[in-house]
């Protein structure tokens, strides 16, 4: 019995294939860029046929934007010069949704993100390089790389979507993989781990990551700009930025004072900020 089981299993798995390379093949039949483009780089195919046919979508939607650096040519040799699990990663930041439009979202960033997706031991070896805990490291790089937000595009308005890739946090992240942070680097890097831990604790208690009440774009630029009544996790987690203090948005936007909350080199008093943070500003 379990050599029968051990041989249909492999037919099916046989046969799922096969209809994954027919699909891919009908969908480079509709698409003649990318059929073209992977004639040149055969070795591009695996990471295709591996992810499926909606990686021929993504890399024709892709293909059609004008931004720095984008070209068939560079997507293919990034597949192409590939490990198969990079690949895979690439192509899964490849097509995803972000609110952000097309032509803001460099092509070198999504390739960054797609290794970043595709890592296995960047926590650990992060943890180890900075010294910060390791479960801060966690959550931030779920939130940041791998987690869908309701991100408002307009009043009352949402879209589901991912963070669209970023040079500085793509570029940090990289160096902290491989111990190659300088001071100033490290700095900057542990701010956006405080941020992107806060946030995403105070969404899992219940808050939106930015508002989208109509209140918060009446101003003269038209920005999603917190006030004291509408507001959101983003905007109550540390300052992102080095060049502010981490409780300025507090102080400058939403007329709360942060008394003597400060937070820690180490990161080691994030769950007491959040704790904190939700009590100020929800009043439990």
């Amino acid at each position: 019995m379990g050599a029968l089981f051990s041989v249909s299993l492999w037919l099916e798995n046989i046969g799922t294939r096969w209809q994954q390379v027919n699909q891919v093949a009908e969908q480079l039949a509709q698409n003649a860029d990318v059929a073209t483009a992977l004639s040149q780089y055969p070795d591009a195919m695996g990471a295709i046929l591996e992810f499926g046919s909606d990686a021929v979508e993504a890399l024709a939607q892709r293909f059609k934007v004008v931004s720095e650096g984008n070209s068939p040519r560079f997507w293919m040799e990034s597949l192409a010069n590939s490990p198969l699990e990079e690949g895979l990663g690439i192509l899964e930041v490849l097509s995803r949704t972000y609110a952000e439009i097309p032509e803001n979202i460099l092509a070198a960033d999504m390739v960054a993100y797609g290794r970043i997706v595709a890592a296995t031991d960047d926590v650990s070896r992060i943890t180890q390089a900075i010294g910060v805990p390791e479960n801060v490291v966690a959550r931030a790089r779920q939130n940041l790389f791998l987690t869908e937000h309701e991100i408002p595009i307009g009043p009352n308005l949402t879209q589901r979507a991912f963070f669209a890739p970023d040079s500085d946090i793509a570029d940090l992240w990289m160096k902290a993989m491989s111990n190659n942070l300088q001071a100033l680097e490290s700095e900057r890097f542990k701010r956006i781990l405080a941020h992107e831990y806060v946030e995403s604790r105070l969404m899992e208690m219940g808050l939106p990551f930015r508002s989208s009440h109509p209140d918060v774009y009446n101003n003269r630029t038209g920005l999603n700009l917190p006030t004291p009544e509408h507001f959101g996790a983003h905007d109550l987690a540390p300052y992102a930025y080095i060049e502010r203090p981490p409780f300025t948005v507090w102080e400058t936007r939403l007329n709360r004072s942060s008394g003597d909350l400060t937070l820690a080199d180490d990161l080691s008093n994030l769950d007491h900020i959040v704790s904190e943070t939700y009590r100020i500003f929800m009043g439990e």
